[in-house]
Formats: structure tokens, sequence, C-alpha cells
């Protein structure tokens, strides 16, 4: 069935090495830790779960631009709208109504949209049963010791204190071991599958 997922929604008739493996495990309600450099098909490990399933993959990332490149790319790849970017950037006003009603497989917010009481919007997406998965991407930003912290990540281990059964992925394509072992304690990841 993935297999037909990743044709249908990407056009590949296989996986790159390590992607059905990080699949899996969220679908297994696993956490990961994907430490992979840029171009090595990250997104492709919360995208086509959330296609796939029809859940929603709430992805976090710190770069505004990033995440407008990635929805328009998802939905000019899908042919509809399959995400959505809540925050300042967003000029339609019944997008965010819809998103949080479970309406884009693809959600991504900034941590500081989710420190600003996104949380609470989540969690009910959660109980009816819509939401899938959490992806961290640039989790290095998590990290104290990493080279571009944001405070806002710090505290995006409160998703596993009020969602504790949701599986979270963390991304990156820069953590040396210290790094890592903090991503883990900070997102308080719960004995991770480690994809490297």
């Amino acid at each position: 069935k993935l297999a037909a997922s990743l044709l249908r929604y990407f056009g590949y008739d296989e996986f790159r090495e390590g992607q059905e493996d990080v699949v899996n495990a969220v679908l297994a309600q696993r956490d990961v830790a994907v430490f992979w450099a840029t171009g090595r098909g990250k997104s492709l490990c919360y995208q086509l779960p959330a296609l796939h399933m029809n859940k929603t993959a709430v992805i976090v990332s710190p770069l505004v631009s990033l995440m407008q490149d990635q929805v328009t790319k998802a939905n000019y790849q899908q042919g509809r709208e399959v995400a959505a970017l809540l925050g300042t950037a967003q000029l339609d006003n019944t997008v965010e109504a819809r998103a949080w009603d479970g309406a884009f497989p693809m959600l991504y917010l900034t941590p500081e949209k989710i420190a600003c009481g996104s949380i609470g919007r989540l969690e009910a997406m959660h109980q009816a049963g819509k939401l899938l998965l959490v992806a961290v991407d640039e989790a290095h930003c998590v990290s104290e010791w990493g080279h571009d912290f944001r405070k806002d990540y710090r505290s995006l281990h409160v998703l596993r204190e009020r969602m504790p059964d949701l599986p979270i992925i963390a991304l990156t394509a820069t953590a040396v071991p210290a790094v890592q072992a903090d991503i883990r304690s900070a997102l308080r990841l719960r004995e991770p599958v480690y994809v490297s």
C-alpha cells in the first residue's frame, strides 16, 4: 500500500534509503529522529504518511519562507490544497478554521504559533482523531548546543506532555552527538528510531 501511495502522490516507484523505515515507524506510532543531509528526502517522511492516511501532519519549522515554498510545491504537485501555513503570512482568513477542522494533510506552523496558544487546537484535533504526527523540522534549533537555538523550539515538549501518544519526528541535517541527545531530551522522544 505504501508503494502505491508513493507512486500516486510523488511519482516514485521506490523509496530512497531509509525513507520507508521512517514512514513505517511513524505509522506504528513510534517516535523517529532523522539525521540526513539536505536533499536526502526528509520531507517525504512526513508528507507521505499524511497523504496515505488522509490525516494531518503538523510540521514545525523556524523558516517561514521555506514553509511557504513547501506549501506551494505540495499543493501544485497534488493539484489540490493539501497543505497550509498558519501565521501572519496567511492572507486567506478561512484557512485557519479549515486547518483546525483537519482539511489539510499538511499543516505548517512556526514554534511561536504553537507557543502562542495553538496547542489547545492541536489537542482538539488529536482527540477527534484527525492528527497523525508532529514533525519538528530543523530540529537542531531545539538544542541549546545547536548553532541556531530558538527559545520557542525549546518549549515544544508541551506537545508530548499534552498528547503523549502522538508520534513525533525530529528531522535535521546538522546534529553532532551532543545535539542529537539534547533533541531527544528536549522533545521527550520515547525510545526513538534513529535513522542517519
